[in-house]
């Protein structure tokens, strides 16, 4: 199948383009600029220079029976509140626009990866199903939740095929560090080079986390899917403390890390951990990689030369 990955040079986006390729699909990636370090070429993966807010480029690159994956969020959770009319023209308008044009150069099917963190809201139980109530805290979670309904809608009035992809939070090699999201390459990167962590509340706010490997294979399983589902948590199924990660961090890279403790976050929820027995169920596909050893393979990808997680030819997608 073609696939095309709207979003494709982010973390989560090249390592998904590496995985469908090895799946052995034709894959090309649009965004704004490719990965680094040749990453596509490597892998045999086109690159389409376009822009989802724009619209640029993307009709003449979707095709008819394409699978497109929607990968694109402009902002994040913690930052969407302090400017709630852009999080939603950035996403919600930009989001139909690609709807329609799937709808009319008439693609197979499109993927959206949505939120496991931010859709459910405050947990009313755990772990947490697809049938949980949805409450997001955030413009970010309420933005995820609108594209996720209007998708569904285009599926009934149009036939378009859909699944949403509710994630947990994804960390590997790739992903770069001090740039609000991904706490465990931050904590990583933090210990090589000598700095101080900021620990946001008392530490002991538990989340669900994802190796990169084992989130990319679901998607290979969500491209492939022919059945009638259309909503999956995608996570580990296990919840884990930012205290606990940080030990485990310091455990693997043998480095005491020092800690400066920060007021919480207001969009920050105690407590998420994702059921996924849905995904295992209807798409085959489980978790693999625990944390630890999550943690090692980051370890194993740090570069001193450039003080980030490399990514390419060579790594462990599964």
């Amino acid at each position: 199948m073609r696939v095309v990955v709207i979003g494709g040079s982010g973390f989560i986006g090249t390592n998904v383009a590496i995985q469908l390729k090895r799946d052995g699909h034709e894959v090309v990636v649009l965004d704004r600029i490719p990965a680094a370090d040749r990453v596509f070429e490597q892998n045999q993966i086109a690159f389409a220079e376009g822009d989802y807010i724009s619209g640029k480029n993307i009709r003449e690159t979707v095709q008819e029976g394409d699978c497109v994956i929607h990968l694109v969020s402009t902002s994040q959770p913690n930052q969407s509140n302090r400017n709630i009319l852009k999080d939603a023209e950035d996403n919600l308008l930009p989001s139909l626009r690609l709807f329609d044009i799937c709808v009319e150069r008439k693609a197979a099917k499109l993927i959206y990866a949505s939120s496991g963190g931010q859709v459910y809201g405050i947990p009313v139980y755990t772990p947490i199903d697809e049938q949980h109530p949805t409450d997001p805290q955030s413009a970010y979670g309420i933005h995820k939740l609108a594209v996720e309904k209007y998708l569904q809608l285009y599926a009934r009035l149009y036939g378009l095929g859909v699944q949403i992809l509710r994630i947990s939070n994804p960390y590997g090699p790739g992903q770069q560090p001090f740039r609000g999201q991904g706490v465990i390459a931050t904590f990583i990167a933090s210990a090589y080079l000598k700095q101080e962590v900021e620990i946001w509340g008392s530490g002991k706010a538990v989340r669900d986390y994802i190796y990169i490997d084992d989130l990319a294979a679901a998607f290979g399983r969500a491209v492939a899917y022919q059945g009638a589902e259309q909503v999956f948590n995608i996570g580990s199924g296990a919840g884990t403390s930012v205290l606990d990660i940080l030990t485990c961090v310091e455990q693997v890279t043998g480095i005491m890390i020092p800690k400066r403790y920060m007021d919480a976050k207001s969009s920050d929820v105690n407590t998420n951990i994702l059921n996924c027995k849905k995904a295992a169920q209807e798409l085959s596909w489980q978790p693999v990689v625990g944390l630890k050893e999550g943690i090692r393979r980051m370890t194993d990808h740090w570069s001193p030369d450039t003080s980030r997680f490399i990514v390419g030819q060579n790594n462990e997608v599964g």
